[in-house]
């Protein structure tokens, strides 16, 4: 699924993540999705039953580097799995919506069907925020 040497433009990641965040929501049996934004920059558990997920990019133009991480903890705050990867440099945009799609992917794996996604970014969060810009494959 991921090859490191593929060129991935700007776009296909944006609609790559975009996709995999509404497959998500639609499969998932009992999905009630959030994507939150914390005012104080201090880690709330979710509720009952809930996994947040906490995704960060960063990029580093001047040194050709870019990388994410993300990691899920269930509501009494115990980790349950994460993960880490150099990607290709673009624009922070980009990286920010690949660290969410990777960490939905990461869920998924884990069988996670009520997630929170936490992000710092304000322009992905109003973006994915934004349900009727969620339409695949030309729908």
């Amino acid at each position: 699924m991921f090859h490191l040497e593929e060129s991935w433009s700007s776009l296909k990641m944006a609609v790559f993540a975009k996709r995999s965040a509404y497959e998500f929501l639609t499969i998932s049996k009992s999905c009630k999705s959030t994507l939150c934004i914390d005012d104080r920059h201090v880690w709330k558990p979710p509720p009952p039953n809930v996994t947040t997920l906490n995704c960060d990019a960063s990029v580093f133009v001047n040194r050709d580097l870019a990388g994410f991480d993300c990691i899920l903890r269930n509501s009494d705050g115990t980790f349950l799995k994460a993960c880490f990867e150099r990607i290709q440099p673009a624009g922070i945009f980009c990286c920010e919506m690949f660290a969410i799609w990777r960490g939905l992917v990461l869920a998924w794996e884990c069988d996670v069907k009520d997630v929170i996604c936490q992000t710092d970014n304000l322009e992905v969060f109003i973006f994915l925020h934004n349900t009727a810009d969620l339409k695949c494959g030309g729908e």
